[in-house]
């Protein structure tokens, strides 16, 4: 039965919500631990926090300017990356068994891109609110929402040096796999030719 507050949700909102908690629901659960993901945010915020201090009050502004530039090319990339993970040649090859392990691997850097795209949109976002009413606000304020740049900053530069790595595995399971599988091609072409030759060896002695 559809709920109260469905009923007045656009529907790509739906199907989005519902896409989340399936994408969620199917990854590993020892990745999954929300312990372990808050544990890797809060190294990458603080370390973003640490850059607070070292920028000069002179540099607040063009230093903000180029986080926002920087993560919204940055999201750009991303956003690409999420259209072509998973398409890579060769998977055809694969067995049941490793044709799991492979989805499974794609899911989880799709999980891992689109939380990447998240941060750097809060990052950005963040950026536009310190350029436009920072210098209207209360400086306390101004100064808290410029520390939260800094520190989704952090976190952003932390997802970027994670994610080629992330590529790398998945990319690297599926180039081990077409391996074996062309070593396994190899090896069955190599005992039906030595079958052959037996075969051809054992009629010569029967003449």
């Amino acid at each position: 039965m559809t709920s109260i507050p469905s009923r007045f949700l656009p529907g790509e909102w739906l199907r989005a919500f519902d896409s989340a908690r399936s994408l969620y629901a199917s990854i590993d659960a020892d990745r999954s631990q929300r312990w372990r993901h808050l544990l890797g945010f809060a190294v990458g915020l603080l370390a973003g926090s640490a850059l607070t201090p070292l920028v000069p009050d002179s540099g607040a502004h063009g230093f903000v300017e180029s986080v926002f530039t920087l993560t919204g090319v940055l999201a750009g990339f991303v956003t690409a990356t999420l259209l072509f993970s998973g398409r890579v040649s060769g998977v055809e090859v694969l067995s049941e068994t490793e044709a799991r392990e492979y989805v499974e691997n794609v899911r989880y850097l799709l999980w891992s891109q689109i939380v990447t795209l998240f941060v750097f949109v809060m990052t950005v976002a963040l950026s536009i609110a310190w350029i436009g009413f920072g210098g209207a606000l209360p400086t306390p304020v101004s100064d808290v929402l410029f520390l939260l740049v800094c520190a989704t900053f952090g976190l952003s530069m932390l997802r970027v040096i994670l994610l080629p790595w992330q590529i790398y595995e998945f990319q690297d399971f599926s180039l081990t796999k077409l391996l074996e599988a062309k070593e396994r091609e190899e090896d069955e072409r190599n005992r039906r030719e030595m079958d052959a030759l037996q075969s051809q060896l054992e009629a010569k002695r029967d003449i």
